[in-house]
Parts: structure tokens; sequence; C-alpha cells
């Protein structure tokens, strides 16, 4: 994939597993932007690893996606995603890292719909429904261009900011058409939300009971966050808190 993108024999290719054991850091520009790509030792299932030096190296590229801004994480669409990459998304997400996934080998799948292969990936997470999947070849170079595309767009939504009131029209209109559950008899509102960080974006929402705003609620804000702003491949993190109080002298 990065011998393609670069143009260039930069990386040693090759079909064992465990060939590549460091991160190697590579300067180029693609689509006239510069990035640096890193190439990580592909991370096997636990059970699947049997020398010690492939288990540096995973350890290696686990730590390098603490370093990246936005994480491409290469299926091979013939084998299919499994719950070990279910897992690395997470992993990445959890870090607040972009993700991008790339289906390689998608000229070997001329049968299959990307809708319905899709619909297997997002079987295996909920929150994979909001992470953008690009089909590609990295042998052929076909699509390996709108990969880079769905990166660079999930780059700029990690730095993306909302103005507060862009974001409090949003809340009024989530909150319409879906209010907080009640909870003991008694409303949940929620009064303002703003954002109060970037990569990754955070929100603030004020509310009059905020550890009562259940999960799901939750949920579908940052579900509403995505599709109105978006966020996709983007992790956010929202916070519920109480109104201040006013002091009187």
């Amino acid at each position: 994939f990065i011998n393609t993108a670069v143009g260039d024999e930069r990386v040693i290719v090759d079909p064992a597993p465990g060939t590549t054991r460091d991160c190697i850091e590579i300067a180029s520009t693609v689509a006239g932007k510069s990035v640096l790509l890193i190439d990580s030792a592909g991370i096997r299932r636990p059970r699947s690893v049997q020398h010690y030096l492939e288990e540096l190296s995973v350890i290696r590229a686990i730590k390098a996606i603490g370093s990246v801004d936005v994480a491409v994480m290469l299926v091979d669409a013939v084998d299919g995603m499994v719950q070990q990459d279910e897992r690395i998304a997470g992993m990445v997400l959890h870090r607040g890292r972009g993700l991008v996934i790339g289906l390689n080998k998608w000229d070997r799948m001329r049968k299959v719909r990307l809708e319905e292969y899709m619909r297997s990936i997002y079987a295996l997470g909920e929150y994979l429904n909001f992470v953008p999947a690009v089909p590609l070849s990295a042998l052929t170079g076909w699509n390996v261009g709108e990969l880079f595309k769905a990166a660079f767009a999930v780059s700029e939504a990690l730095g993306a900011r909302i103005s507060t009131s862009r974001l409090n029209r949003f809340l009024s209109d989530i909150v319409a058409k879906h209010p907080p559950p009640r909870s003991g008899g008694r409303p949940v509102r929620i009064y303002y939300v703003a954002q109060t960080g970037m990569n990754p974006p955070a929100f603030s929402f004020v509310a009059n009971r905020p550890d009562a705003v259940t999960e799901n609620w939750r949920r579908y804000a940052a579900a509403q966050l995505r599709q109105a702003f978006g966020f996709n491949g983007v992790p956010l993190k929202l916070r519920f808190r109480p109104k201040k109080r006013t002091s009187h002298p």
C-alpha cells in the first residue's frame, strides 16, 4: 500500500507474516499534501503470535497508534474483518485517533456488493458504522487515492471547530426529535452545549440532572453530531455537567 502510494519501493513486501518488525516512517507528498506515513507490523490474534520478535513488533505497532493523527487499518477483503480487527479499531478510537478502514484486494471480490460487505463489518461493533471504509487494491493502485481523500477528511474533522450558536440550534433539533427520557418521574433537561476541545472533538452538555442522562441518549447525541457535522471516523468526547450555580453576596 505504501509503495503504491509513494510510487517507490520504500518498504519490503513479502506474503509471509512478520516481515515488518519495526515501525518505518516515510515522508512523502500525496495528492499535493505533505504526509508522514508510518508502516507498522500487522497485529495478529494473540494465539497466532508465536515468536518473541513478533510480540515486540506488535507492542511497537500498538505504541505507534498513539503518535498518528489518522490510522488506516488495512483489511484483507478476501479474508474479511474478524473480531481482532474490531478490537484494533476500538483501540485506535479509544486513543482519540481518527480511523479509516482500507478493504484491500477488492479486485478479487467481483461478485460481492460493497453494501452487503459493509453490513458484515458493522455487525462486529456498532461504533464501526461511522468509520469510512474504502475498497482498494494496493497491488494495482486502484482507489488508493480515494482512501487518502477519506483520511484527509477525517484529519480535518479531528480539528474542526463548531460554533456555539450552531451547536445549540443542533441541540434544539435533536431534543425536539428525541428528548432525554425521564428519570424517577422527573424530566431531564439539556440546556445548552459547547465545544470544549479538538483532536479529538470534545463537547460539554449542560443539564439539570447530568447523571440521569442515559447511555442510549448519549449515543444518540454522538450519532447526531457525526451526521450533522461530518465527524465520520472521528471519536467524540461528550461530557454532561450540571449548570453552575450563581452565588449571591
